[in-house]
Protein backbone atom coordinates (compact mmCIF):
# COMPACT_ATOMS: atom_id res chain seq x y z
CA UNK A 1 0.00 0.00 0.00
CA UNK A 2 2.91 2.19 0.76
CA UNK A 3 4.34 1.52 -2.74
CA UNK A 4 0.97 2.47 -4.29
CA UNK A 5 0.84 5.28 -2.68
CA UNK A 6 4.41 6.30 -3.83
CA UNK A 7 4.03 5.50 -7.06
CA UNK A 8 1.03 8.19 -7.28
CA UNK A 9 3.25 10.76 -5.73
CA UNK A 10 5.63 10.15 -8.29
CA UNK A 11 3.41 9.89 -11.39
CA UNK A 12 2.07 13.55 -9.97
CA UNK A 13 5.44 14.54 -9.59
CA UNK A 14 6.41 13.86 -12.95
CA UNK A 15 3.12 15.23 -14.61
CA UNK A 16 4.18 18.43 -12.71
CA UNK A 17 7.92 18.56 -14.30
CA UNK A 18 6.09 17.57 -17.56
CA UNK A 19 3.64 19.87 -17.49
CA UNK A 20 3.75 22.73 -15.32
CA UNK A 21 1.72 25.27 -14.51
CA UNK A 22 0.77 28.47 -12.39
CA UNK A 23 -1.95 27.29 -9.47
CA UNK A 24 -4.33 29.56 -9.22
CA UNK A 25 -3.97 29.48 -5.28
CA UNK A 26 -0.45 30.76 -5.51
CA UNK A 27 1.05 34.16 -6.82
CA UNK A 28 1.65 34.50 -10.45
CA UNK A 29 4.91 33.59 -11.54
CA UNK A 30 5.21 31.08 -9.02
CA UNK A 31 4.96 27.20 -11.08
CA UNK A 32 4.61 23.98 -10.06
CA UNK A 33 7.95 23.29 -11.53
CA UNK A 34 9.74 25.90 -9.08
CA UNK A 35 8.15 24.09 -6.56
CA UNK A 36 9.89 20.68 -7.83
CA UNK A 37 13.32 22.62 -8.31
CA UNK A 38 13.51 23.89 -4.51
CA UNK A 39 12.51 20.38 -3.33
CA UNK A 40 15.86 19.40 -5.65
CA UNK A 41 17.71 20.94 -2.58
CA UNK A 42 16.76 18.47 0.40
CA UNK A 43 17.18 15.66 -2.42
CA UNK A 44 20.89 16.69 -2.82
CA UNK A 45 20.95 16.82 0.80
CA UNK A 46 20.43 13.70 1.43
CA UNK A 47 22.37 12.46 -1.66
CA UNK A 48 25.52 13.93 -0.08
CA UNK A 49 24.94 12.74 3.29
CA UNK A 50 23.66 8.95 2.53
CA UNK A 51 25.33 8.28 -0.96
CA UNK A 52 28.94 10.21 -0.32
CA UNK A 53 28.60 10.65 -4.04
CA UNK A 54 29.52 14.07 -6.36
CA UNK A 55 26.98 15.74 -7.76
CA UNK A 56 29.28 17.87 -10.32
CA UNK A 57 30.06 16.17 -12.36
CA UNK A 58 32.47 16.93 -15.76
CA UNK A 59 29.31 16.65 -17.82
CA UNK A 60 27.46 18.99 -15.65
CA UNK A 61 30.48 21.51 -15.82
CA UNK A 62 30.62 20.74 -19.96
CA UNK A 63 26.93 21.84 -20.24
CA UNK A 64 27.72 25.05 -18.01
CA UNK A 65 30.28 25.86 -20.66
CA UNK A 66 27.70 25.74 -23.47
CA UNK A 67 25.36 27.95 -22.05
CA UNK A 68 27.33 30.68 -21.28
CA UNK A 69 27.81 31.54 -25.10
CA UNK A 70 24.21 32.15 -25.22
CA UNK A 71 24.14 34.33 -22.26
CA UNK A 72 26.91 36.40 -24.08
CA UNK A 73 25.06 36.55 -27.58
CA UNK A 74 21.96 37.49 -25.82
CA UNK A 75 23.57 40.05 -23.85
CA UNK A 76 25.71 41.73 -26.92
CA UNK A 77 22.46 42.20 -29.10
CA UNK A 78 20.69 43.67 -26.21
CA UNK A 79 23.70 46.28 -25.63
CA UNK A 80 24.29 47.23 -29.25
CA UNK A 81 20.31 47.01 -30.00
CA UNK A 82 19.60 48.84 -27.08
CA UNK A 83 16.35 46.75 -26.04
CA UNK A 84 15.33 45.10 -23.32
CA UNK A 85 14.24 41.52 -24.44
CA UNK A 86 15.79 39.06 -22.05
CA UNK A 87 13.97 35.94 -23.83
CA UNK A 88 16.86 34.18 -24.36
CA UNK A 89 19.19 35.56 -21.82
CA UNK A 90 18.40 33.81 -19.19
CA UNK A 91 18.41 30.51 -20.45
CA UNK A 92 20.83 29.00 -18.22
CA UNK A 93 18.81 29.68 -15.40
CA UNK A 94 16.25 27.53 -17.12
CA UNK A 95 18.30 24.57 -18.34
CA UNK A 96 19.48 24.40 -13.95
CA UNK A 97 15.90 24.74 -12.99
CA UNK A 98 14.96 22.07 -15.60
CA UNK A 99 17.72 19.62 -14.37
CA UNK A 100 16.59 20.30 -10.28
CA UNK A 101 13.12 19.51 -10.97
CA UNK A 102 14.19 17.02 -12.73
CA UNK A 103 16.54 15.66 -10.08
CA UNK A 104 13.57 15.90 -7.65
CA UNK A 105 11.14 13.43 -9.65
CA UNK A 106 14.36 11.03 -10.66
CA UNK A 107 15.02 11.07 -6.85
CA UNK A 108 11.38 9.91 -5.80
CA UNK A 109 11.14 6.95 -8.58
CA UNK A 110 15.06 5.95 -7.28
CA UNK A 111 13.07 6.14 -3.65
CA UNK A 112 10.04 4.45 -4.59
CA UNK A 113 11.39 1.66 -6.64
CA UNK A 114 15.37 1.21 -5.16
CA UNK A 115 16.87 1.73 -8.59
CA UNK A 116 16.69 4.22 -11.42
CA UNK A 117 16.68 3.58 -15.50
CA UNK A 118 15.64 5.46 -18.71
CA UNK A 119 13.08 2.69 -19.04
CA UNK A 120 11.62 3.55 -15.80
CA UNK A 121 11.50 7.16 -15.74
CA UNK A 122 10.02 6.49 -19.09
CA UNK A 123 7.01 4.73 -18.07
CA UNK A 124 6.69 7.93 -15.65
CA UNK A 125 6.06 10.06 -18.61
CA UNK A 126 4.57 8.12 -20.71
CA UNK A 127 2.07 7.61 -18.64
CA UNK A 128 1.62 11.09 -17.58
CA UNK A 129 1.09 11.54 -21.10
CA UNK A 130 -1.86 8.97 -21.32
CA UNK A 131 -3.41 10.43 -18.17
CA UNK A 132 -2.91 14.17 -19.69
CA UNK A 133 -4.71 13.02 -22.64
CA UNK A 134 -7.47 10.97 -21.34
CA UNK A 135 -8.06 14.11 -19.01
CA UNK A 136 -8.00 16.77 -21.99
CA UNK A 137 -10.80 14.61 -23.73
CA UNK A 138 -12.74 13.78 -20.71
CA UNK A 139 -12.78 18.10 -20.61
CA UNK A 140 -14.16 18.38 -23.66
CA UNK A 141 -17.64 16.09 -22.84
CA UNK A 142 -18.11 17.30 -19.70
CA UNK A 143 -17.89 21.02 -19.04
CA UNK A 144 -17.88 21.00 -15.36
CA UNK A 145 -14.78 19.05 -14.99
CA UNK A 146 -13.33 21.52 -17.61
CA UNK A 147 -14.34 24.27 -15.62
CA UNK A 148 -12.99 22.37 -12.72
CA UNK A 149 -9.59 21.99 -13.83
CA UNK A 150 -9.11 25.62 -15.46
CA UNK A 151 -9.90 27.10 -11.87
CA UNK A 152 -6.91 25.46 -10.52
CA UNK A 153 -4.99 27.17 -13.16
CA UNK A 154 -4.32 30.67 -13.50
CA UNK A 155 -4.71 32.42 -16.77
CA UNK A 156 -1.15 34.43 -16.62
CA UNK A 157 0.68 32.91 -19.46
CA UNK A 158 -1.07 29.52 -19.68
CA UNK A 159 -5.23 29.87 -20.16
CA UNK A 160 -5.09 33.02 -21.82
CA UNK A 161 -3.35 31.75 -24.62
CA UNK A 162 -5.36 28.86 -25.09
CA UNK A 163 -8.29 29.98 -26.28
CA UNK A 164 -10.90 27.28 -27.21
CA UNK A 165 -8.24 25.12 -28.20
CA UNK A 166 -8.51 21.56 -26.69
CA UNK A 167 -5.96 21.15 -23.31
CA UNK A 168 -5.16 19.20 -19.94
CA UNK A 169 -3.69 20.46 -16.67
CA UNK A 170 -0.66 22.53 -17.85
CA UNK A 171 -0.63 20.49 -21.40
CA UNK A 172 -1.67 22.69 -24.57
CA UNK A 173 -0.48 24.01 -28.03
CA UNK A 174 2.95 23.32 -29.26
CA UNK A 175 4.87 22.94 -26.36
CA UNK A 176 2.14 19.84 -25.27
CA UNK A 177 2.89 18.56 -28.96
CA UNK A 178 6.46 18.93 -28.85
CA UNK A 179 6.58 16.75 -25.26
CA UNK A 180 4.06 14.78 -26.77
CA UNK A 181 5.84 14.03 -29.94
CA UNK A 182 9.30 12.97 -27.64
CA UNK A 183 7.17 10.42 -25.73
CA UNK A 184 6.05 8.67 -28.99
CA UNK A 185 9.73 8.42 -30.53
CA UNK A 186 10.91 6.86 -26.68
CA UNK A 187 7.88 4.57 -26.99
CA UNK A 188 8.88 3.55 -30.80
CA UNK A 189 12.29 2.46 -29.13
CA UNK A 190 11.31 0.97 -25.93
CA UNK A 191 9.14 -0.81 -28.46
CA UNK A 192 11.43 -2.77 -29.73
CA UNK A 193 13.33 -3.58 -26.60
CA UNK A 194 10.41 -4.67 -24.51
CA UNK A 195 10.77 -8.40 -23.71
CA UNK A 196 7.09 -8.85 -21.69
CA UNK A 197 4.14 -9.13 -23.59
CA UNK A 198 2.08 -6.67 -21.03
CA UNK A 199 5.14 -4.30 -21.79
CA UNK A 200 4.59 -3.86 -25.63
CA UNK A 201 1.06 -3.72 -24.69
CA UNK A 202 1.25 -1.34 -22.68
CA UNK A 203 3.36 0.62 -25.26
CA UNK A 204 1.50 -0.09 -27.85
CA UNK A 205 -1.74 1.26 -26.22
CA UNK A 206 -0.11 4.25 -25.00
CA UNK A 207 1.21 4.99 -28.27
CA UNK A 208 -1.97 5.16 -29.84
CA UNK A 209 -3.87 7.09 -27.46
CA UNK A 210 -0.89 9.61 -26.82
CA UNK A 211 -0.81 9.88 -31.07
CA UNK A 212 -5.01 10.40 -31.73
CA UNK A 213 -5.33 12.66 -28.77
CA UNK A 214 -1.97 14.16 -28.16
CA UNK A 215 -2.50 15.51 -32.02
CA UNK A 216 -5.93 17.41 -31.13
CA UNK A 217 -3.96 19.11 -27.84
CA UNK A 218 -0.62 19.70 -30.51
CA UNK A 219 -0.26 19.13 -33.99
CA UNK A 220 3.22 18.74 -33.27
CA UNK A 221 2.83 15.63 -31.70
CA UNK A 222 2.59 13.82 -35.66
CA UNK A 223 5.89 14.41 -36.19
CA UNK A 224 7.16 12.13 -33.14
CA UNK A 225 4.47 9.73 -35.10
CA UNK A 226 5.96 10.01 -37.88
CA UNK A 227 9.82 9.89 -36.60
CA UNK A 228 8.75 6.70 -34.87
CA UNK A 229 7.58 4.96 -37.87
CA UNK A 230 10.51 5.71 -39.99
CA UNK A 231 12.36 4.69 -37.09
CA UNK A 232 10.48 1.18 -37.09
CA UNK A 233 11.12 0.80 -40.81
CA UNK A 234 15.12 1.10 -40.30
CA UNK A 235 14.41 -1.23 -37.21
CA UNK A 236 12.80 -3.92 -39.13
CA UNK A 237 15.31 -3.51 -41.96
CA UNK A 238 18.68 -3.68 -39.59
CA UNK A 239 17.28 -7.11 -37.39
CA UNK A 240 16.22 -8.61 -41.12
CA UNK A 241 12.23 -9.03 -40.03
CA UNK A 242 13.60 -10.53 -36.47
CA UNK A 243 13.31 -9.73 -33.10
CA UNK A 244 10.06 -8.89 -30.39
CA UNK A 245 7.41 -9.22 -33.01
CA UNK A 246 6.16 -5.84 -31.77
CA UNK A 247 4.71 -4.69 -35.38
CA UNK A 248 1.90 -8.01 -34.68
CA UNK A 249 0.87 -5.98 -31.22
CA UNK A 250 0.93 -2.68 -33.78
CA UNK A 251 -0.96 -4.04 -35.85
CA UNK A 252 -3.56 -5.60 -33.81
CA UNK A 253 -4.32 -2.22 -31.87
CA UNK A 254 -4.47 -0.62 -35.31
CA UNK A 255 -7.72 -3.02 -35.96
CA UNK A 256 -9.21 -1.84 -32.86
CA UNK A 257 -8.32 1.56 -32.68
CA UNK A 258 -8.91 2.34 -36.63
CA UNK A 259 -13.41 1.18 -35.96
CA UNK A 260 -13.31 3.04 -32.55
CA UNK A 261 -12.45 6.44 -33.97
CA UNK A 262 -14.95 6.14 -37.39
CA UNK A 263 -17.90 4.93 -35.13
CA UNK A 264 -17.12 8.12 -33.07
CA UNK A 265 -16.11 10.32 -35.41
CA UNK A 266 -19.01 9.59 -37.14
CA UNK A 267 -22.04 10.08 -34.32
CA UNK A 268 -20.31 12.84 -31.44
CA UNK A 269 -20.01 16.31 -33.21
CA UNK A 270 -17.36 17.42 -30.51
CA UNK A 271 -15.02 14.39 -31.30
CA UNK A 272 -15.13 15.31 -34.89
CA UNK A 273 -14.48 18.85 -34.63
CA UNK A 274 -11.51 17.74 -32.65
CA UNK A 275 -10.43 14.58 -34.74
CA UNK A 276 -10.57 17.18 -38.01
CA UNK A 277 -8.69 19.57 -36.63
CA UNK A 278 -5.80 17.38 -35.27
CA UNK A 279 -5.77 15.59 -38.77
CA UNK A 280 -6.47 18.25 -40.99
CA UNK A 281 -3.65 17.67 -43.26
CA UNK A 282 -4.36 14.17 -43.94
CA UNK A 283 -8.50 15.18 -44.20
CA UNK A 284 -7.02 17.88 -47.06
CA UNK A 285 -5.24 15.15 -48.69
CA UNK A 286 -8.40 12.90 -48.82
CA UNK A 287 -10.81 15.13 -49.66
CA UNK A 288 -8.74 17.40 -52.03
CA UNK A 289 -5.30 15.60 -53.02
CA UNK A 290 -3.94 18.08 -51.67
CA UNK A 291 -1.64 18.54 -47.94
CA UNK A 292 -3.45 21.66 -46.60
CA UNK A 293 -3.52 23.03 -42.77
CA UNK A 294 -4.17 26.10 -41.84
CA UNK A 295 -1.28 26.83 -39.65
CA UNK A 296 1.14 25.62 -42.40
CA UNK A 297 -0.62 27.91 -44.49
CA UNK A 298 -0.21 30.90 -42.19
CA UNK A 299 3.49 29.37 -41.78
CA UNK A 300 4.97 29.07 -45.40
CA UNK A 301 3.08 32.47 -46.29
CA UNK A 302 3.46 35.07 -44.01
CA UNK A 303 5.95 33.82 -41.41
CA UNK A 304 9.12 32.76 -43.72
CA UNK A 305 10.57 36.21 -42.93
CA UNK A 306 14.56 36.64 -43.19
CA UNK A 307 16.54 39.70 -42.42
CA UNK A 308 17.39 42.61 -44.47
CA UNK A 309 20.84 43.54 -43.51
CA UNK A 310 24.10 42.06 -42.54
CA UNK A 311 23.70 43.22 -38.87
CA UNK A 312 20.42 41.32 -37.73
CA UNK A 313 22.46 38.51 -39.84
CA UNK A 314 25.59 38.92 -37.44
CA UNK A 315 23.74 39.95 -33.88
CA UNK A 316 20.29 40.17 -34.61
CA UNK A 317 17.89 42.71 -33.39
CA UNK A 318 17.60 42.16 -29.94
CA UNK A 319 13.71 41.35 -29.93
CA UNK A 320 12.15 38.04 -29.40
CA UNK A 321 8.81 38.68 -28.58
CA UNK A 322 6.81 41.30 -30.22
CA UNK A 323 8.41 45.25 -28.68
CA UNK A 324 5.19 46.52 -28.97
CA UNK A 325 3.86 44.88 -25.76
CA UNK A 326 7.44 45.26 -23.48
CA UNK A 327 9.34 48.13 -24.73
CA UNK A 328 7.87 51.47 -24.13
CA UNK A 329 10.13 53.36 -26.14
CA UNK A 330 9.92 51.03 -29.73
CA UNK A 331 8.72 53.25 -32.38
CA UNK A 332 8.72 50.90 -35.19
CA UNK A 333 6.35 48.57 -36.99
CA UNK A 334 3.82 46.57 -34.83
CA UNK A 335 3.87 42.79 -35.71
CA UNK A 336 1.09 40.40 -34.79
CA UNK A 337 2.46 38.00 -32.63
CA UNK A 338 6.04 37.45 -32.29
CA UNK A 339 8.98 40.56 -33.53
CA UNK A 340 8.86 40.20 -37.51
CA UNK A 341 5.15 38.42 -36.97
CA UNK A 342 7.30 35.01 -37.45
CA UNK A 343 6.86 32.05 -34.63
CA UNK A 344 9.42 30.10 -36.75
CA UNK A 345 12.26 28.93 -33.98
CA UNK A 346 15.46 29.26 -36.13
CA UNK A 347 14.31 32.79 -37.74
CA UNK A 348 13.59 33.87 -34.05
CA UNK A 349 16.74 33.03 -32.80
CA UNK A 350 17.84 35.23 -35.87
CA UNK A 351 16.75 37.88 -34.90
CA UNK A 352 17.00 37.72 -31.51
CA UNK A 353 20.59 37.43 -31.33
CA UNK A 354 21.46 36.59 -35.32
CA UNK A 355 23.23 33.44 -36.38
CA UNK A 356 25.73 33.00 -33.55
CA UNK A 357 23.15 33.09 -30.94
CA UNK A 358 21.26 30.56 -33.01
CA UNK A 359 24.13 28.20 -33.81
CA UNK A 360 25.12 28.61 -29.72
CA UNK A 361 21.39 27.13 -28.78
CA UNK A 362 21.66 24.31 -31.60
CA UNK A 363 25.29 23.35 -30.07
CA UNK A 364 23.99 23.66 -26.28
CA UNK A 365 21.46 20.25 -27.76
CA UNK A 366 23.80 18.31 -29.65
CA UNK A 367 25.75 18.88 -26.23
CA UNK A 368 22.85 17.25 -24.31
CA UNK A 369 22.81 14.79 -26.96
CA UNK A 370 26.71 13.48 -26.75
CA UNK A 371 26.29 13.49 -23.08
CA UNK A 372 23.12 11.65 -23.44
CA UNK A 373 24.47 9.30 -26.20
CA UNK A 374 28.01 8.73 -24.10
CA UNK A 375 26.24 7.95 -20.74
CA UNK A 376 23.43 5.29 -21.71
CA UNK A 377 24.21 1.55 -23.15
CA UNK A 378 24.04 0.85 -27.06
CA UNK A 379 20.23 0.03 -26.45
CA UNK A 380 19.73 3.29 -25.74
CA UNK A 381 21.68 5.14 -27.96
CA UNK A 382 18.36 5.64 -30.26
CA UNK A 383 16.88 7.97 -27.85
CA UNK A 384 19.37 10.77 -27.43
CA UNK A 385 19.37 10.75 -31.66
CA UNK A 386 16.14 10.77 -32.27
CA UNK A 387 14.99 13.52 -29.70
CA UNK A 388 17.83 15.76 -31.19
CA UNK A 389 16.50 15.15 -34.63
CA UNK A 390 13.00 15.67 -33.54
CA UNK A 391 14.20 19.17 -31.66
CA UNK A 392 15.84 20.30 -34.81
CA UNK A 393 12.68 19.56 -36.79
CA UNK A 394 10.61 21.35 -34.01
CA UNK A 395 12.41 24.48 -34.50
CA UNK A 396 11.29 25.15 -38.36
CA UNK A 397 7.63 25.64 -36.55
CA UNK A 398 8.30 27.35 -32.89
CA UNK A 399 10.91 27.91 -30.53
CA UNK A 400 9.56 25.35 -28.14
CA UNK A 401 12.77 22.74 -27.53
CA UNK A 402 13.48 19.62 -25.68
CA UNK A 403 15.10 20.92 -22.80
CA UNK A 404 12.84 19.17 -20.30
CA UNK A 405 13.12 15.68 -21.81
CA UNK A 406 17.37 15.98 -22.35
CA UNK A 407 17.02 17.48 -18.65
CA UNK A 408 15.74 14.64 -16.67
CA UNK A 409 17.30 11.96 -18.58
CA UNK A 410 20.74 13.89 -17.46
CA UNK A 411 19.49 13.26 -13.98
CA UNK A 412 20.34 9.47 -14.91
CA UNK A 413 23.57 8.54 -13.91
CA UNK A 414 25.56 5.74 -16.37
CA UNK A 415 25.86 3.69 -12.84
CA UNK A 416 22.07 3.61 -12.12
CA UNK A 417 21.50 2.52 -16.07
CA UNK A 418 24.47 0.01 -15.69
CA UNK A 419 22.77 -1.47 -12.68
CA UNK A 420 19.37 -1.51 -13.92
CA UNK A 421 20.19 -3.30 -17.28
CA UNK A 422 22.34 -5.95 -15.35
CA UNK A 423 19.59 -6.67 -13.50
CA UNK A 424 17.71 -7.06 -16.04
CA UNK A 425 19.64 -9.75 -17.72
CA UNK A 426 20.10 -11.63 -14.56
CA UNK A 427 16.58 -11.64 -14.30
CA UNK A 428 15.97 -12.96 -17.67
CA UNK A 429 19.03 -15.47 -17.51
CA UNK A 430 16.62 -16.95 -14.48
CA UNK A 431 13.60 -17.19 -16.02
Amino acid sequence: MIKIIGILLTLIAADFYLFPFVPSVLPVGINVKMILAGLALPCIAFHLAFQRKALVSKDLLIICLFTIPISLFSLLSNVYNNTSDFSFNFYFVSVFVWMAAGFTVTSMIKFVHKELSVQLLADYLIGVCCLQCILALFMEFTPSLKDLINGMMSGEGFMGNVGDRMHGLGCALDVAGGRFAAILTIIAILMTKAQSKIKIWFYTISFFIILVIGDMIGRTTIVGGGLSILYWIYYQIRVNGSGNGFYKHLLAALCITIPIIVIVYSTNPVFYERLRFGFEGFFSLIETGRWETHSNDILFNHMVVFPDNMKTWLIGDGYGANPTENDPYYIGKTYHGFYMGTDIGYLRFIFFFGIFGMFSMIALFICFWRTCYNRFGNSLKGISTMLLILNLIIWFKATSDLLPIFAILLCISGTDQNEYESRMLIDRQIS
